[in-house]
């Protein structure tokens, strides 16, 4: 897909603050 794995990480990241800790 166009989109990478780190972007979606730091989507992540943004949205679930938890999950942003952990990575």
């Amino acid at each position: 897909m166009g989109v990478g794995v780190v972007d979606l990480l730091e989507l992540l990241g943004d949205h679930l603050p938890v999950l942003g800790r952990h990575f």
